[in-house]
């Protein structure tokens, strides 16, 4: 038998029993109403459970572009994480406010996260979903409406768009926002795009519905620096679900230190529960 052939079958026969169809960065996941990717750290067996990143790309980019990401790339493989990259019709996502209408973006993101869990053997404490500017708007819409659907949510650079909602629905979250002061892009104030048809909203301003979410004072529990972020945290809330508020004075952009803290998040909660 050649040996390429044999080195096929061998990868096959690697992914869990579960899965209808094996799937992986190529060619990928397919599911209703849409695709994703999937990038399982070096060596794995496809059997041993993995803690999830499922993480929403910004703005013309793609699920090809994030699991080709070096940096993030090289971050969930050093920790033996799953990475999930959902992709977006037409490179952007379709969140309440936003210009584009290609989807229901609430019933793509629960088929998603259906398939992965039961397609991988998941860490049920650490399937996360994180996104990066409109990949955060995706992140803070599927919080507000989903928050079952994981166990944990970070948002890099990226909130609600006009008009914003001002309740979820009160079963709490946890929830991760990290955000430059000096983002030019999505300013932590919002602002209006496409000549005033469309306005990214005031992050400070919605952070109150996270805050009311979870039955949180408006006062942080915890001030303290993560992984190089100025973190404000919320722990002693009313229901067992904690927030957190972190800045950094870059633009734009994603750094390892965003994800450092945003995982540091996720491990905390992961042990409280």
């Amino acid at each position: 038998m050649p040996r390429l052939i044999l080195l096929a079958i061998l990868a096959l026969l690697s992914w869990p029993a579960s899965a209808e169809t094996p799937c992986s960065v190529s060619p990928g996941c397919s599911i209703a109403g849409g695709r994703y990717m999937a990038l399982a750290p070096p060596g794995w067996d496809g059997r041993e459970a993995l803690p999830v990143l499922v993480f929403f790309h910004g703005w013309r980019e793609s699920a090809e572009y994030v699991v080709a990401d070096p940096p993030l790339k090289a971050f969930v493989e050093a920790r033996r994480i799953l990475l999930i990259a959902p992709h977006g019709e037409g490179n952007t996502w379709s969140y309440p406010g936003a210009p584009g209408k290609h989807r229901d973006e609430f019933a793509f993101a629960a088929d998603l996260a259906k398939d992965v869990k039961a397609r991988f053997p998941v860490d049920p404490r650490r399937v996360v979903a994180a996104g990066f500017s409109q990949g955060a708007s995706m992140i803070w819409n599927i919080a507000c409406r989903s928050p079952g659907l994981f166990t944990a949510y970070g948002a890099l650079a990226g909130g609600f768009w006009e008009p914003s909602p001002t309740l979820c629905t009160g079963e709490g979250v946890d929830l991760i926002h990290i955000h430059g002061l000096n983002d030019g892009t999505v300013p932590m104030g919002g602002r209006m795009l496409r000549g005033g048809l469309y306005r990214q909203a005031d992050i400070r301003r919605d952070w109150k519905v996270w805050l009311a979410e979870d039955g949180c004072a408006a006062e942080p529990s915890l001030v303290r620096e993560v992984a190089g972020r100025s973190c404000r945290l919320w722990s002693a809330c009313a229901r067992p679900r904690a927030l957190a508020f972190c800045t950094h004075d870059l633009g734009h952009e994603i750094h390892e230190s965003d994800l450092e803290a945003l995982w540091t998040f996720v491990e905390e909660r992961a042990a409280s529960r």
